[in-house]
């Protein structure tokens, strides 16, 4: 089955009972939504166990909404609504969140103003699920920070117009947030920095020095260490170790791929990546050398 993105809910505690999400392929008046897992088989791996949305189990997502092809969707942090469950958001031409895992979506923000303008990008600070930034199809970013808000500030200022392709939270601070910008023809900003999102007019930095003039699609924080990012491009991975301001290629092995996904695993301390076409590579970031 084709899908898109990927969610595992952190706060199972046994290897049976974990909840996890994938996205299909997405289209408006049909299909917008996802499948969830709440078992796993005896080998360890999910249950999927129908389709919830659009076209499938009603939960809120409506038929109408203007969609990506493969549609973002996040986990959150544990809210105090959600039943100890991380909340589960997804993106069409609004924000949806889930504190129920994914039976019910309710709109998170105001549909987006611009013409067929979608979701292209989520971001829920792991300190707080109520600070919430979203990026669109046409290079604007929102903001909100109030637990049940329905809208969503334009903090977009001086960034590039580009299509916005990852949003990642500081693990340590609330208020500051890096974006991930596709297209070409902004060197030095393909990842901008934030570090005053309560402020009433956030303002943004350049902190992708180093990376190439390459769409840049993918952002994840080390846990650990909110100085240390990886990004991943057109052209592979690239890492700072600076909080954005400089940036290097990381590691040897991986081909000159796109990179589309990235995640860390926390105990094994792995950096894993899903490329377009050429499989899924890891590298350790305790000693960072060797893509395998």
């Amino acid at each position: 089955q084709p899908g898109g993105f990927a969610v595992i809910d952190q706060t199972s505690t046994s290897a049976t009972s974990i909840t996890a999400y994938h996205t299909y392929y997405n289209q408006t008046n049909s299909q917008i939504g996802f499948t969830r897992a709440t078992t796993t088989t005896a080998n360890g791996d999910p249950n999927w166990s129908g389709f919830l949305g659009c076209g499938g189990t009603a939960n809120g997502i409506a038929c109408t909404d203007a969609t990506l092809f493969y549609a973002p969707m996040v986990g959150g942090p544990v809210a105090s609504d959600s039943a100890g469950k991380n909340t589960l958001y997804f993106g069409s031409n609004k924000l949806y969140r889930s504190a129920n895992i994914g039976t019910t979506m309710t709109a998170a923000s105001q549909t987006l103003p611009g013409g067929n303008e979608r979701v292209s990008a989520i971001g829920i600070s792991p300190q707080n699920d109520a600070v919430r930034l979203i990026g669109s199809t046409l290079g604007k970013v929102y903001y909100s920070n109030t637990a049940g808000a329905t809208m969503m500030t334009d903090v977009t200022g001086t960034l590039p117009a580009r299509y916005v392709g990852r949003i990642a939270f500081s693990p340590t601070d609330q208020n500051t947030a890096y974006v991930a910008l596709n297209g070409y023809g902004i060197p030095g900003q393909h990842v901008m920095k934030t570090t005053n999102l309560n402020a009433p007019t956030p303002t943004w930095t350049n902190a992708g020095s180093g990376i190439p003039d390459v769409p840049t699609n993918a952002l994840v924080i080390d846990p650990l260490d909110a100085n240390k990012i990886y990004a991943g491009t057109d052209i592979g991975v690239f890492v700072t170790y600076n909080g954005g301001t400089n940036w290097a290629p990381l590691g040897t092995g991986l081909p000159r791929v796109a990179v589309f996904g990235m995640a860390i695993q926390p105990t094994s301390r792995v950096l894993r990546i899903a490329t377009h076409g050429r499989g899924m590579y890891q590298i350790s970031i305790a000693n960072p050398t060797t893509a395998t």
